[in-house]
This record gives structure tokens, sequence and C-alpha cells, in this order.
């Protein structure tokens, strides 16, 4: 499972999702970290793609080939190299680019 947690205070706030099994592996993770938790949600729809090393991340919400609604959640290095690997993936119609910064955890 995927989880979008927001940690620490502002102004240095912390995005991070996290993959863990259940919830409360994702909970002892975040409390883990010293920082306080601001919230925790559960995002299943999200598909991961985690290209990239960094907190350089893109949410990209897609019709895939068949005309599905897709979201994905992207790590790239800059904006040209996701554009890139959005043209590599036969989508029908790319309706929305966001660009976050969010951090990668695997619990």
């Amino acid at each position: 499972m995927n989880f979008l947690a927001i940690l620490g205070t502002t102004p240095s706030q912390q995005q991070h999702v996290i993959s863990a099994n259940t919830w409360s592996s994702c909970l002892a993770y975040c409390e883990g970290t010293g920082l306080s938790i601001n919230s925790i949600q559960l995002i299943p729809q999200a598909t991961i793609h985690y290209n990239v090393v960094g907190t350089n991340s893109y949410q990209v919400t897609a019709l895939d080939a068949l005309g599905t609604p897709i979201i994905c959640i992207v790590w790239e290095t800059n904006f040209d190299s996701l554009t890139s690997w959005l043209d590599s993936q036969g989508y029908q119609l790319v309706k929305s680019v966001q660009q976050s910064n969010k951090s990668y955890v695997v619990v």
C-alpha cells in the first residue's frame, strides 16, 4: 500500500510517499523520524514510478491507451526527462502534471 505522509512543522514540512504493508508500519516509520505527524493518507489509486532517486516528483493524471483514467506519481530528474517518460507510455491524453517535492520511502 502507498501512503502520503506530511511530517514536520511549517515552513519545513516534508512530504513522503511511503510504501508499507500496513497503516501501522507506516505510522511506526513516521513516528521514528521524530518529526510531528500532520497527516497520513492512503493513496490506493496512484501508481508509483520511482525512476530516479530524490524528491523531484510529479503527479500525473492521464488516460491510458484504452481511455482509462490513471493517476501516477513519477520521480524524474527534471521536466524534460518526465516529458520523455510520458511520451514512452503511450497515453491517449495527459490531463495534468503537478510538480511536488516528495521523497519515496519503502518500509
